[in-house]
C-alpha cells in the first residue's frame, strides 16, 4: 500500500469512527436523561409516568446495540478479501428470523413488514452471514428513509437459474442521476442528509454480493419508493 493509499484509509477510517461517535451520543444523552428523570419520578410515588421513561431507555438501548453490530459489521468492508462460507438455508425461518430482528429496533417499530417467498422456494446457498448483513442494511435503509406506517417487503423469488432477494419500500426514493453512484463508500443521495447514516451501509451491501458472485439491481422513484434486489446464480 503506498503512502497515498494509507492517508486515504486513514482518512476513511477517521469519518466512520467520527459518524458513529455521533450517532452513539444521541441515545447515550436520551438513556442519561431518562434515567434521571425515571428516578424523580419513582422518588415521587409516579410509577406510570417513570415505567415511560424505563420503556424510553430499553429502545434507546436497543438502538445503541444495532449500532454497535453496525460498526462490527462495517470491519469487513476493509478486509482485502471476502471469502464466504456458503451452505444451505432454510429460507422461511431465515427471513422471517431477520424480520423479527429488525422490527425490535427502535427506528422501524411504526412500519409494516411483508414476507413473500415463492412457492417453490424453500432454501438457497449462500453465506448465511454476509447474507443477513446485506439484508439488515437494506431493510434499515428501507425503515429509515420511509414514512411512518408505511409497508417494507421482503421478497425472495426464482430466475433462470437464479434467486432474487428484494427488498422494496415506499420511501422517498434516490434522484435518478445519483443512483449510479450510490455503491461507493460514504456517498450518501442529496434528499437523504437530513437523515443520519454513515454513508457506508450500501458499499458493505455490494461488498457481500459481490463477494458471493451475485449482482444489484436498483429501481427507484423520488417519492414513490426504492426496490433494491440481489440476484445469486444458484
Amino acid at each position: 500500500m503506498t503512502i497515498a493509499q494509507q492517508d486515504d484509509a486513514a482518512t476513511q477510517i477517521n469519518e466512520i469512527l467520527s459518524t458513529f461517535a455521533h450517532e452513539f451520543r444521541t441515545p447515550l444523552a436520551v438513556v442519561q436523561t431518562s434515567l434521571h428523570l425515571a428516578r424523580t419520578y419513582l422518588g415521587q410515588g409516579d410509577a406510570q409516568r417513570a415505567e415511560i421513561k424505563m420503556d424510553m431507555i430499553e429502545k434507546e438501548v436497543q438502538q445503541l446495540k444495532t449500532l454497535l453490530e453496525h460498526l462490527t459489521s462495517h470491519r469487513i468492508f476493509w478486509q482485502d478479501e471476502l471469502v464466504p462460507c456458503c451452505q444451505p438455508i432454510a429460507l422461511y425461518d431465515y427471513c422471517s428470523a431477520l424480520l423479527d430482528e429488525i422490527s425490535l429496533s427502535t427506528p422501524t417499530i411504526n412500519h409494516t413488514f411483508q414476507l413473500e417467498i415463492a412457492d417453490d422456494l424453500t432454501s438457497v446457498v449462500l453465506d448465511p452471514y454476509l447474507l443477513r448483513h446485506a439484508l439488515l442494511n437494506l431493510l434499515t435503509n428501507a425503515t429509515k428513509f420511509s414514512p411512518v406506517g408505511s409497508c417494507v417487503t421482503l421478497r425472495v423469488c426464482c430466475r433462470p437459474q437464479a434467486v432474487v432477494f428484494e427488498v422494496e419500500d415506499e420511501g422517498m426514493g434516490i434522484p435518478a442521476q445519483e443512483q449510479s453512484r450510490l455503491f461507493e463508500p460514504f456517498f450518501r443521495a442529496s434528499n437523504a442528509n437530513d437523515t443520519p447514516g454513515s454513508g457506508l451501509g450500501l458499499a458493505f451491501v455490494k461488498r457481500c454480493v459481490d463477494a458471493m458472485q451475485g449482482r444489484i439491481v436498483v429501481h427507484s422513484a423520488e417519492s414513490i419508493g426504492t426496490r433494491i434486489a440481489m440476484i445469486f446464480v444458484q
